[in-house]
């Protein structure tokens, strides 16, 4: 569900689909498991216990706005950039 949406904001084909058991060829039964069978995960204790607070309201935001190019991913704001040139190279 989120790898294809992940894609698509990265403007990436779509991801392969492949027969469980050349998956397994390919990488191993503990990749297969970990792409097939493992669950996400609840962010609820962090909120509770540490009184922390996502930056997006879930994860099609993040994707969409943390990974354009020109956001700090630390702030979620537009970055700015600082260009130099050592050696005649561009550095930003």
């Amino acid at each position: 569900m989120w790898l294809p949406y992940l894609a698509r904001v990265l403007d990436a084909p779509e991801p392969r689909h492949l027969p469980v058991w050349l998956a397994r060829l390919a990488v191993g039964e503990v990749a297969v498991s970990m792409m097939t069978q493992i669950r996400g995960s609840a962010n609820d204790a962090a909120k509770r216990e540490l009184g922390w607070q996502p930056r997006w309201a879930g994860w099609r935001e993040g994707f969409r706005y943390g990974l354009e190019p020109d956001r700090d991913v630390r702030t979620g704001t537009a970055a700015e950039t600082e260009t130099r040139i050592e050696n005649g190279h561009q550095h930003l």
